[in-house]
């Protein structure tokens, strides 16, 4: 095991406790998982990822675990696409870009957008929560494609 994934877990197992959420197997390698992934991935993504590590993980298992990870705000939920829900570690006030070419989605920590995010009311209307999405080609494939 290397050094970086020891620190991983030693992460993951304290922000579990800080949350007061036992720290079982699971949910240190789903948490562990989602605090190094770069990909925003999709529950079948965590699944197919830690099934082998962990013979006996169930899909009900990572659903269920995500929700409770969602309601204790450790993670939040993204839904930028149609073809699936989406998890990010980053619960911070931030925007997201889909490349509509590849499929990649990045956190945008743009201060504007983080401005706008962060207001309370809007005309005159309360703000609860509010999402930012935005759709295009990602640099790399614009790259690729001249």
């Amino acid at each position: 095991m290397s050094k970086s994934s020891i620190d991983i877990k030693t992460i993951a197992t304290d922000f579990l406790k800080s949350h007061n959420i036992s720290p079982s197997i699971q949910r240190l390698e789903i948490l562990s998982f989602l605090l190094v992934s770069t990909i925003h991935p999709s529950a079948d993504e965590i699944y197919a990822h830690l099934k082998d590590q962990i013979p006996t993980l169930s899909k009900t298992t990572v659903y269920n675990t995500l929700k409770l990870f969602i309601k204790e705000n450790l993670i939040q939920t993204l839904n930028i696409d149609d073809k699936e829900e989406r998890f990010d570690v980053a619960v911070r006030k931030h925007a997201h870009y889909l490349c509509s070419k590849c499929g990649k989605i990045e956190d945008i920590d743009n201060k504007e957008i983080i401005d706008i995010l962060s207001k309370n009311t809007i005309d005159n209307n309360q703000v609860d929560f509010s999402v930012i999405n935005f759709v295009g080609v990602c640099s790399d494939c614009l790259t690729k494609n001249n």
